[in-house]
C-alpha cells in the first residue's frame, strides 16, 4: 500500500521544471537583454581620477573592486546629502554598470550550462535568476535617463558620468511656486502614479513569476 502510495505522489504532482510557451518566450526575451561580457576600452576621465586610482585599463578586478566599493557608498548617501550634490546619484548609476559587467563576468559558467540545457531543462536557474535581476535593475536605471538596453555599458558609463558632472555644476536656487500650480502638479502626479502601478504591477508578476520558476 505505502509503495502504492508513492507511485501515485510520483505521477499526479506536477514539477515546475518543465516550461510552457509563454515562459519560455520570457526567459528567452530576458536571455537576449543581458549581453556578452566585454572588458571595457576606455572609461570618463572623471570616473578614473576619483574612483579608479592606480587601476591599470586593462585591469578589471582591479576596476570593479574600487568601482563597487565606491557605487555602495554612493548610493547609501542621505537625501540631504544628494540635494547638495545633485550628481551623486548619476554617478552611482555609472559604477552600477560596472557592477553588472562584474556580475556577467562571474556568471559566465552558470549562463553557458543553462542556455546549453535550455528550455528541456532548468540548469543553474537561481544563479541565472539572480542575474536577470541584476539587468532589470540596470534597465530601470538607463530607461529613467532615455539610455537603451542595448547601448553599450561604456556608452552609458559616459553618459551617466557627463550628466554626473553637469549635475553638479548647477546651483540649488529655491523658487516660489503658486498653490494652484502645486494643485495642478499634485494631481498630474497621482495620476501618473496610479497608471505606472497598474503598468509595473502587471510586469512584476509576469517576472516574479519568471524568478519563481526558475529558482524552484
Amino acid at each position: 500500500m505505502y509503495k502504492i502510495l508513492i507511485l501515485f505522489l510520483i505521477f499526479t504532482i506536477s514539477f515546475p521544471s518543465q516550461a510552457d510557451d509563454e515562459m519560455i518566450d520570457l526567459v528567452n526575451i530576458k536571455l537576449s537583454e543581458i549581453g556578452k561580457f566585454e572588458k571595457p576600452k576606455f572609461y570618463p576621465e572623471g570616473l578614473i581620477n576619483s574612483t579608479l586610482k592606480n587601476c591599470e585599463i586593462d585591469n578589471f578586478y582591479c576596476i570593479k573592486k574600487k568601482a563597487i566599493t565606491e557605487m555602495s557608498k554612493r548610493f547609501k548617501r542621505t537625501p540631504k546629502y544628494n540635494d547638495r550634490n545633485p550628481g551623486n546619484q548619476i554617478y552611482a548609476m555609472a559604477l552600477y554598470e560596472i557592477y553588472y559587467l562584474s556580475k556577467l563576468k562571474d556568471s559566465e559558467k552558470s549562463l553557458k550550462k543553462f542556455k546549453a540545457n535550455w528550455p528541456t531543462k532548468v540548469v543553474k536557474g537561481k544563479e541565472i535568476s539572480s542575474l536577470i535581476k541584476a539587468n532589470e535593475t540596470r534597465k530601470i536605471m538607463r530607461n529613467a535617463l532615455g539610455i537603451g538596453i542595448s547601448e553599450s555599458p561604456e556608452d552609458a558609463i559616459k553618459y551617466y558620468w557627463t550628466l554626473g558632472d553637469y549635475l553638479q555644476k548647477g546651483e540649488i536656487k529655491k523658487i516660489k511656486v503658486s498653490k494652484e500650480l502645486k494643485k495642478r502638479e499634485s494631481l498630474l502626479s497621482e495620476y501618473k502614479s496610479a497608471i505606472n502601478f497598474l503598468k509595473k504591477r502587471i510586469e512584476k508578476k509576469k517576472i516574479n513569476k519568471l524568478y519563481e520558476f526558475l529558482e524552484n
